[in-house]
């Protein structure tokens, strides 16, 4: 290929869906584009890619598959089918061959900086229906070919929708619009991807599911709540702990008969997580530090709950109000993040330490609560059919909680510190 002499170059820019395979694509389309009928030429390419694409569909078109669900599995389509679909009307032999990328091959080194240098240029590659093989019709959305693999574009656009309309409801419109500078979202999104779906594969998993789900709706079934769904059973109760305020979510942070407890749980969640740091240090394919950045991480974990200036002194623990809501605090993902130095192994971490935290909570804190409140629920003869019977509209007595004004007065302010050595 050294010997080769550059008769003539080009170059045009493709739009929508960018990826390099795409534009790979569309460097093969431009040089069968130029081709003489009957002709017969190697392609040279670094994308392996764009050659599978390609070979892959003709294989499965000429061996008899559904043609439609062919097309509407791929992405690219539209290149792809255009691209075969000159090759059969021209009677064109084509080879394609991969070539190395960056290895000093004269002709793809020359073609990288044609790509580079004319990137303002405003040729741009533009594919008609009529130009495509097989497709007699094709999916718009928003003005534009829906240039991908179909069933997958609609669920991404559908999860999209719902994701944005589940960020901006009530519960938690004022935590995604107002705090995202305060909590690392990805912590939250990849506990629940561990729990769902093709994970989800017992009962174990399941239930942790609901857990989180729970606890990031404010959907715990506190006294509060009980009274919303069947005033007429519970009446005007109070906390069965202190026996002196309402019991919602906030107030189960502040109530001071809990203040031990969650002293006691975030001792017990430090602990784990130190043993579980071991675990993952010992695994060499996972993550390697140095002693000095051992010792970093093992003090980032043993002062995660220490209050600094700036926090709220009345929380019994620091970012409890974010880490009840199956959250995790922005600048400690930060510091972690600095120790650890890899992204993977940052989220790994954190989400372990967030689902410690939510275990020990149901642990040392929820279900002692629970259990004293089913006793209270027996003296009043209050049972589970009481609860799952449904009463009429005439029957039901309205009751508009007044949330707790504790939390307003935390202040949200991110601080950090370097650790102690």
């Amino acid at each position: 290929m050294d010997m080769i002499q550059v008769i003539l170059e080009c170059s045009s820019s493709i739009t929508d869906w960018p990826s390099s395979t795409r534009a790979e694509l569309g460097a093969i389309l431009s040089a069968i584009l130029v081709l003489q009928t009957g002709q017969r030429a190697n392609i040279f390419t670094d994308s392996q890619a764009a050659i599978d694409s390609i070979n892959h569909t003709r294989i499965n078109l000429t061996n008899g598959k559904n043609k439609i669900r062919i097309w509407c599995k791929s992405n690219n389509y539209s290149i792809i089918s255009s691209i075969i679909n000159l090759i059969d009307s021209k009677h064109l032999e084509i080879k394609l061959i991969k070539v190395k990328g960056h290895s000093g091959v004269k002709g793809n080194e020359e073609a990288d900086r044609v790509a580079k240098n004319d990137t303002g240029k405003s040729t741009c590659i533009t594919i008609n229906d009529s130009q495509q093989k097989d497709l007699k019709y094709d999916l718009y959305w928003d003005g534009k070919r829906v240039d991908r693999h179909i069933r997958k574009f609609i669920d991404n656009l559908c999860g999209s929708a719902l994701e944005a309309s589940w960020s901006f409801n009530r519960t938690h419109r004022t935590i995604f619009q107002d705090t995202t500078h305060m909590i690392e979202e990805k912590v939250t999104w990849a506990i629940f991807k561990k729990n769902t779906g093709f994970n989800c594969t017992t009962t174990t998993v399941n239930n942790n599911f609901i857990k989180h789900l729970k606890l990031t709706n404010n959907l715990l079934p506190t006294l509060e709540i009980m009274k919303e769904r069947r005033y007429d059973l519970y009446g005007d109760v109070k906390c069965r702990l202190c026996l002196v305020e309402n019991e919602d979510d906030d107030h189960i942070i502040y109530c001071q008969q809990l203040r031990d407890k969650w002293l006691i749980m975030a001792n017990n969640t430090i602990n784990k997580c130190e043993q579980m740091l071991k675990d993952f240090l010992s695994k060499k394919e996972y993550i390697q530090l140095n002693q000095e950045d051992i010792q970093q991480l093992h003090l980032w974990n043993r002062n995660f709950f220490v209050h600094t200036t700036g926090f709220n002194q009345e929380l019994p623990i620091p970012f409890v109000h974010l880490m009840l809501r199956n959250l995790f605090p922005k600048g400690r993902y930060r510091e972690l993040r600095s120790i650890v130095k890899s992204e993977k192994a940052t989220l790994t971490i954190a989400s372990l330490f967030l689902e410690m935290f939510i275990t020990e909570f149901y642990k040392v804190i929820w279900q002692p609560r629970c259990d004293i409140v089913a006793d209270w629920e027996r003296t009043k003869g209050i049972k589970k059919q009481d609860l799952r019977k449904k009463i009429s509209a005439q029957q039901r007595i309205v009751y508009e909680r007044i949330p707790t004004q504790q939390v307003e007065d935390v202040n949200f302010t991110e601080y950090f510190y370097e650790f102690p050595i």
